[in-house]
């Protein structure tokens, strides 16, 4: 006789038994209770990925907010598109940068606080 997941049904003993209710007693005191969630297999890897996240307490608004984003089918923003401004960009852009930096760099600050060109 085999259960619906294939393997052969599994007897507890009464100790093991009474160590799995004080093990779910304990954790519901820290507030983490035990839950059936049904995963399409799909989604199984994520879900897995989740799953330590799940019994973080700290993690809990994060979460909420996560999953607010995805009820609204909110676009992620991918920051590698987000379009960056930069002078470097343009043509001509950094062409006055070389000699600046030049003079920049051989330039001596005196103790003063003056700088002298050499």
């Amino acid at each position: 006789m085999f259960t619906e997941a294939g393997r052969p049904p599994t007897k507890l003993d009464p100790t093991a038994l009474d160590r799995q209710n004080r093990r779910l007693e304990r954790l519901k005191e820290i507030g983490v209770t035990r839950s059936t969630v049904f995963v399409h297999e799909d989604c199984k890897p994520a879900f897995e990925q989740l799953r330590l996240h799940l019994v973080d307490p700290t993690l809990a608004t994060p979460l909420a907010e996560f999953a607010e984003q995805i009820r609204e089918n909110k676009a992620v923003t991918n920051v590698a598109q987000v379009k960056h401004l930069s002078p470097f960009r343009y043509p001509g852009g950094k062409t006055w940068l070389v000699p600046e930096t030049r003079k920049w760099l051989i330039t001596e600050v005196d103790p003063s606080g003056w700088t002298v060109g050499t």
